[in-house]
Formats: C-alpha cells, structure tokens, sequence
C-alpha cells in the first residue's frame, strides 16, 4: 500500500465528491446537482408539472433511398407546464449542452426557470417518483 502525504484534495461545498485538482473542483461545483443555484423550481412539487413522451420526424444521416436521407419518426421524453403550455428541459440537459448538439429534440422547448416561478403551486404528492419509476 501507497501513501501519498501534502496532497491537496478539494472538496465539493454541496455534496460529497472530491476532486485532486482545484480547476475541475470548480467546474464541478458550478454544475453540482445540490448546488442552490440550480435547484429547478419545477421539482420541488409543482402541481403545474406533467411529464410526458413527445413524438417527431428526423431525417437520418445514415439511410438513404434513390439519394435522399429517410425521414423517419423518433420519441423524446420531455416536462410539460401545464399553465404556460410550454415544453421544458431540464438542467442535466442544459449542463451537457445538449439542446444545442440535438436541436430536433428540443424544439420548441425552454429550461425550466432555476430557483423561483411564479406560477409555482406546491403539490404535496410523491412528486419525484411519479416520474422517474
């Protein structure tokens, strides 16, 4: 066994994870999922929320047929404010960039707003397992 002695480890402010270099700690701690700053309004219970599967036509890059890519039919998973009748992605998808690397599925779509609505409304339930079991 191996030790290694004045070794500086950082530490995440919000959660557990730690890191040996001062920059990626950083990093980390701007997009941890505990940090207040990215607390979703949205998943703290509102009643306004529906999550739902969304159908839409993309070309593939890979099939074509007499020289034409094929348009074929894909599902996306997706959050829904029932209020403002506005499709939302959430921050995991926003952190990873991922609406601008897959526009076809975020069309038409916005982040949902970080830490207040206000047209939040408390919905005392079993929020967060109605949409992730």
């Amino acid at each position: 066994m191996r030790t290694q002695e004045n070794v500086t480890v950082y530490h995440c402010d919000f959660c557990k994870k730690k890191l040996f270099r001062k920059h990626a700690m950083l990093k980390h701690e701007e997009g941890c999922e505990q940090n207040p700053k990215n607390k979703i309004a949205c998943f703290s219970g509102c009643r306004h929320l529906e999550h739902i599967e969304i159908e839409f036509d993309v070309f593939s890059h890979h099939a074509y047929e007499d020289g034409e890519p094929i348009l074929h039919s894909r599902k996306s998973s997706c959050f829904k404010c029932m209020t403002k009748n506005t499709l939302m992605y959430t921050f995991a998808a926003e952190k990873r960039d991922l609406p601008s690397k897959y526009l076809e599925d975020f069309e038409n779509q916005e982040p949902m707003p970080k830490i207040k609505c206000n047209l939040h409304e408390y919905h005392k339930s079993n929020f967060m397992e109605e949409f992730f079991t």
